[in-house]
């Protein structure tokens, strides 16, 4: 299947791809000689020479269907080939020019005066989201695209969310994937400028829902967790700050009796570990007092961050299992 509707272009629309990929053919052609100097046997040189045939078809043709053809040739290429990129530190330099040659030829049909981001981004995504199953799951080669501006946002959420209700999709590695997505972009990066959590606001209530399922992957309850903590941080700040924080279609804003009936339905099973029910206690009647107290009270950011301290201190924290609890 082709990734969009073909769609015709504009003379100066094509006349601009022309222009801006002049250069880049005569660089793929230095790029397979490289290889061809120095990694003889690498299978990224048929690549390199699929790409190099798509882009000259695309300058012959000039048509929207040459161009969803590159566009596909581009993205299996970088999924496909970021599986054999050379690994010696002499060949790191051919690695990066493979990567860049597919990137440059997918900006240069995302330029505004050439077939815009818009078409591009999204032919971009499907392409991506109907790829093999067995490369399309390299959190590399969507970075690559995503900070490139490669990505629709709004497209890959959708996706992402479709993947995580299909009972046929196989569980395992898509969950695992996307909750390795949401870890580095909302979590591990605190000046993360590229996602935010309204750009995956629909697969944050799939993964939410995900909670509340005895099949939830191991880890899934802690990053929701740490990804409430900091929302609840954020809230605090701008509610000390004046500002409000509008919560109601955020799916990371608190929902005690949702996480209680997950917690319930996952740990009812099994029997609490020793003097866990008197930490519990003790944590519960400190957070009562801390939110009735007029210093702290609710949306307090360093009352909050003060009672993560103490769950911590009690070993709350520790695991999944007794975060679960």
């Amino acid at each position: 299947n082709e990734c969009s509707p073909p769609q015709s272009f504009s003379h100066d629309e094509v006349t601009a791809f022309l222009v801006l990929t002049e250069r880049i053919s005569e660089e793929v052609d230095h790029t397979i000689q490289a290889f061809t100097n120095l990694a003889p046997s690498s299978p990224l040189i048929p690549m390199l020479h699929s790409l190099a045939e798509a882009l000259m078809l695309q300058r012959t043709n000039r048509d929207a269907v040459a161009a969803q053809h590159l566009c596909r040739k581009a993205c299996d290429n970088l999924l496909e080939g970021a599986r054999t990129l050379p690994s010696e530190p002499e060949l790191s330099q051919l690695a990066l020019r493979f990567r860049d040659c597919h990137l440059i030829v997918l900006k240069a049909m995302a330029d505004p005066r050439s077939y815009g981001v818009n078409w591009t981004s999204k032919t971009v995504t499907r392409c991506w989201a109907e790829s093999r199953e067995e490369f399309k799951y390299n959190l590399e080669v969507v970075d690559w695209l995503i900070r490139s501006n490669l990505i629709n946002l709004p497209l890959l959420d959708e996706h992402l969310t479709r993947t995580l209700d299909d009972p046929r999709v196989p569980f395992y590695i898509h969950s695992l994937f996307i909750m390795l997505l949401v870890q580095v972009y909302l979590i591990d990066d605190p000046g993360n400028a590229v996602l935010s959590e309204s750009d995956l606001q629909l697969t944050l209530e799939a993964l939410v829902r995900m909670c509340q399922s005895r099949q939830a992957p191991e880890g899934l309850v802690g990053l929701i967790e740490a990804l409430r903590m900091k929302h609840n941080l954020i809230a605090g700040e701008r509610m000390a700050g004046g500002n409000t924080l509008n919560s109601n279609n955020n799916p990371l804003a608190p929902r005690p009796s949702l996480h209680f009936r997950s917690g319930v339905t996952q740990a009812r099973d099994f029997q609490d570990p020793p003097s866990l029910q008197e930490k519990t206690e003790v944590l519960l009647r400190e957070w009562i007092q801390m939110y009735h107290s007029p210093t702290a009270g609710q949306g307090s950011a360093s009352a909050f961050q003060h009672f993560v301290k103490q769950m911590n201190l009690h070993g709350i924290l520790k695991t999944d299992d007794l975060i679960t609890r």
